[in-house]
C-alpha cells in the first residue's frame, strides 16, 4: 500500500484501512485487499442520517459497525483517541454547531454536558431565545 502522507490522513478502524483527504473530508477511501487480484482503494460513500429528533449526521459503515463521521476523522487525527468508547465523557463536539461541517478544526472531544451546552435552538423552542422555550 503506497501513503502519500501530504495530501491523505491514514488510520485503522475496525479492522478497516482509511485514508481520508487532509481537504475534503467527504473524499474518504477504503483498503481492499485482494488475494488473487491487485489490491486498491475504493471511495467510501458517507450518508445522511437523521434521528428522530431532526439532527442530521454523516454517518459511515466500516466492516459492517456504523460509525460517525466526525468520530473517524477526529479518530483519524488522533491515533490515540478510542472510537469505539462511546461513554459520556467521549463525545465529538462540532464547534460551529453545524453537525454536517467535519472539518476537523471544527471538531473536539468533550462530555455530554459541554456537547449539550453548544446547541443551537432546539426545534421544539417557541421563544426563539437558545435554553428558553
Amino acid at each position: 500500500m503506497e501513503l502519500d502522507n501530504d495530501t491523505y490522513v491514514y488510520g485503522v478502524i475496525n479492522n478497516k484501512h482509511i485514508r481520508l483527504s487532509r481537504e475534503n473530508w467527504i473524499d474518504i477511501w477504503g483498503w481492499r485487499e485482494n488475494k488473487t487480484k491487485p489490491s486498491y482503494w475504493f471511495k467510501l460513500k458517507p450518508y445522511i442520517h437523521t434521528n428522530q429528533d431532526g439532527y442530521k449526521t454523516y454517518t459511515i459503515r466500516l466492516n459492517g459497525k456504523q460509525y460517525g463521521l466526525s468520530r473517524i476523522i477526529y479518530k483519524l487525527y488522533n491515533e490515540e483517541w478510542d472510537i469505539n468508547d462511546i461513554s459520556s465523557d467521549n463525545q465529538i463536539d462540532h464547534i460551529n454547531i453545524n453537525p454536517l461541517d467535519n472539518r476537523i478544526e471544527n471538531l473536539k472531544r468533550c462530555n455530554t454536558r459541554e456537547n449539550a451546552i453548544n446547541k443551537g435552538i432546539q426545534s421544539n423552542n417557541k421563544s426563539g431565545i437558545k435554553g428558553v422555550h
